[in-house]
């Protein structure tokens, strides 16, 4: 009677097994949350959503926190289970894809099999202490607002020549932005007399969070006083850049160009000290 019993009882365990469904999530719920050395950038936010917002099912829940660093974002997340998994990726759209797959429903394991009655006798010792956040070290330097649109300006020095320099423009991608830019400087021996120029900047942004290398050419056309004569530069520029804010830059520039005016070709060559603000 026993056997028969015990027997029953295992089968009547094995059917409730396969009978009770295993609940998951369907909707995929991602929470990112900001605090203090982890803001994710909105444009980082943005793409990690729409990677989570397109998987069809998920097996749990995350809470992530993204930490921009100088090589790249730092990933942390926890699961509705309390697990924590930790990367390194270059950049958002990497970020997405990982936070998606971490989430989504390609982990799923098959039902399990009718339990089966086996004598095993095993002392197996898990230490399920969850980690704390506390105990993951991230050398953290906030990432600037390289996207979207921007303003600048400064003076500019062109030897016995002074003026100014504004300019607005866009970033194509976050290490290249292009402007349109207008300058006016004044020949102070000359009692004002001086040049206007307006035109096109592509310059190439260094790598770093703070300081950095910046590169680029830049054209435009002039108009000389006092005779209105026109004309048109082209060149190059370098310069050192240093970002106060993740919206506010500072930089010295250098350029040098061939300017061809009435006809003759002119060497020209001018710095400039230029604030940057993100819009």
């Amino acid at each position: 009677m026993h056997v028969v019993v015990g027997i029953a009882v295992v089968l009547g365990l094995a059917h409730a097994a396969i009978a009770q469904p295993v609940t998951r999530p369907s909707r995929c719920e991602v929470t990112i949350v900001d605090a203090p050395g982890a803001h994710a950038p909105e444009v980082v936010r943005e793409v990690i959503e729409e990677w989570v917002r397109a998987e069809p099912r998920c097996t749990t829940t995350l809470e992530v926190r993204v930490v921009p660093t100088d090589g790249g974002l730092y990933l942390l997340a926890r699961d509705g289970s309390g697990r924590l998994q930790e990367r390194l990726v270059p950049d958002a759209q990497s970020a997405g894809a990982l936070v998606a797959s971490w989430v989504a429903d390609d982990s799923i394991e098959p039902p399990a099999p009718p339990p089966v009655a086996v004598n095993v006798n095993v002392d197996v010792q898990i230490d399920a202490t969850p980690r704390d956040d506390a105990q993951v070290a991230v050398r953290a330097t906030p990432i600037p607002h390289r996207a979207g649109w921007f303003v600048s300006g400064g003076p500019i020095f062109a030897g016995v020549a002074v003026g100014g320099e504004v300019a607005i423009g866009g970033y194509l991608e976050p290490h290249l932005k292009l402007a349109i830019t207008g300058m006016a400087v004044s020949i102070l021996p000359a009692g004002g007399d001086g040049a206007f120029a307006a035109g096109l900047k592509l310059t190439r942004v260094g790598n770093a969070s703070r300081w950095r290398f910046d590169y680029g050419v830049q054209v435009s056309i002039i108009s000389v006083r006092p005779n209105e004569i026109s004309g048109w530069t082209s060149g190059g520029h370098v310069g050192l850049g240093w970002d106060l804010s993740r919206h506010v830059g500072l930089g010295v520039q250098l350029a040098a160009a061939l300017a061809k005016v009435d006809g003759e070709y002119v060497p020209a060559g001018w710095a400039s000290l230029m604030v940057e603000r993100s819009l």
